[in-house]
């Protein structure tokens, strides 16, 4: 293990700006109190003043000296809680930006720009937080190992070219960017360079298009099971070393619905051309084309053949390439993806708060953190989403990520007592009711010559 555990709510800025200004109203509520007492105290000192023998043995310095504690104290109070409501401005603003940031050309919601004026006119020190917020989110979004992405140039670099679909699977307009930078600060050129292309990120409603490619799918065996009990043993259960990439989980729940886990593996041959639909072809057509793969029709006829109809609930666990996958079904809507845990994906989708994201995120990992362009400026999911990040220290240029130090790193976020984890955790033991459970393991194919 290396680095420590970091679990966030994923975005630019996670905060509840509404708990912020019920603070500030609080605060501003025992500064009203502390003036209250101050002039109780003067009411009784101007009382006093009517009696010879009671003024004579009170010390007037004394209630002098706590009525201007008092005061002072007032005004520190009311001077906290403005400070507090320009900071939950700030926060929304921020957050509001990163919303119109994140909006389809043309989409914007016409009242978003309205209250960004507002927030900005309110006090000119907002404008100036929020910018600060989000420099300071520019900046450590990049804060990861500063040889990942060079490594990755280093050895993608000699091989641009004919060679370029086998040594980088994912992105090949991006391998030239990645090794012009390699000599310096490839990391972060890398990671800007996704972010300016936009395909690390997953806008809401994201879909791929064109048909799907020809891929059949084989049930080939499958073992009954209860729910996961946490994140490591979700994460045991992909068919990761085995013949099969999808594991699909049906539960019959009392009173007849039918809910389903899926389970999807990463890519399993880099190039293209070959039976294996998890390949290099299908990377490029999901990441960089946004266009159907023989993958992932291959999830959705897995699922078809586990019983699983249009709108029925699905939880997805889903590692690397199987990361893409998961993002589109639950970005696209046709099952209803009430969770979505992520391992080492290379795009972090946009989703409502009907879904439950939460994501492993290495540092060092030149895919789930240089292709994802290390996240999103904006929150996504439910408010009990999450992203688990660390350094992982590994030496080999992909060994960040490796599904062994995935699984530490779920191992780590189990033990880590966050609130949220804990939510994914009780949702899923929500199957534990079920009647009937059935796992199917399958096997997809496509013909020689692939996608």
């Amino acid at each position: 293990m290396s680095g420590d555990l970091e679990i966030t709510s994923g975005g630019a800025i996670a905060v509840d700006t509404g708990a912020m200004r019920e603070v500030a109203s609080r605060i501003a509520g025992v500064g009203r109190t502390l003036t209250e007492a101050a002039d109780a105290i003067r009411r009784a000192c101007e009382a006093l003043s009517t009696s010879a023998a009671l003024s004579a043995r009170v010390d007037p310095g004394e209630p002098a000296a706590a009525i201007a504690a008092l005061g002072d104290l007032a005004a520190r109070c009311d001077a906290d809680a403005h400070g507090v409501r320009l900071m939950a401005d700030a926060f929304e603003l921020v957050d509001l930006a990163a919303r119109q940031r994140m909006e389809e050309p043309g989409g914007a919601d016409p009242g978003l720009q309205a209250r960004i004026d507002a927030l900005a006119a309110s006090d000119p020190t907002v404008g100036r937080m929020a910018a600060h917020l989000m420099a300071q989110w520019e900046e450590q979004r990049f804060d990861a190992d500063p040889l990942a992405l060079r490594r990755a140039a280093a050895e993608w670099s000699p091989v641009l070219g004919p060679g370029v679909a086998v040594a980088g699977a994912y992105l090949l307009p991006l391998l030239a960017t990645v090794a012009a930078g390699a000599a310096f600060g490839a990391e972060r050129w890398a990671i800007g360079e996704v972010d300016h292309r936009g395909r690390g990120v997953l806008a809401p409603g994201s879909r791929l298009e064109g048909p799907a490619p020809a891929v059949s799918v084989q049930r080939i065996g499958g073992t009954a099971a209860g729910a996961p009990r946490d994140l490591a043993a979700a994460v045991r259960r992909l068919p990761y070393g085995s013949s099969a990439q999808v594991r699909v989980d049906r539960f019959a729940m009392p009173g007849g619905e039918q809910r389903f886990m899926v389970f999807i593996d990463g890519t399993r041959q880099r190039a293209g051309g070959t039976s294996e639909p998890w390949d290099g072809n299908s990377n490029l057509r999901m990441y960089d084309q946004r266009r159907t793969s023989a993958s992932y029709e291959a999830v959705r006829k897995a699922l078809a053949a586990s019983g699983a109809e249009p709108g029925d609930a699905v939880d997805v666990v889903a590692y690397s390439q199987g990361g893409l996958i998961g993002s589109f079904l639950a970005a696209e809507g046709e099952y209803r993806v009430e969770s979505l845990l992520t391992v080492g994906s290379p795009v972090e989708p946009q989703l409502d708060d009907g879904t439950q994201l939460a994501q492993l995120r290495h540092r060092d990992d030149p895919v789930g953190n240089g292709l994802s362009g290390n996240g999103s400026p904006g929150l996504s999911g439910s408010s009990d989403s999450f992203t688990v990040r660390r350094d992982t220290g590994a030496a080999d240029l992909f060994g960040a990520h490796g599904l062994d130090e995935y699984l530490e790193t779920a191992t780590l976020a189990d033990a880590s007592g966050d609130p949220r984890v804990e939510a994914l955790r009780a949702h899923w033991r929500e199957l534990d009711r079920a009647v009937e459970v059935e796992s199917s393991l399958y096997r997809a194919e496509q013909p020689e010559g692939g996608s």
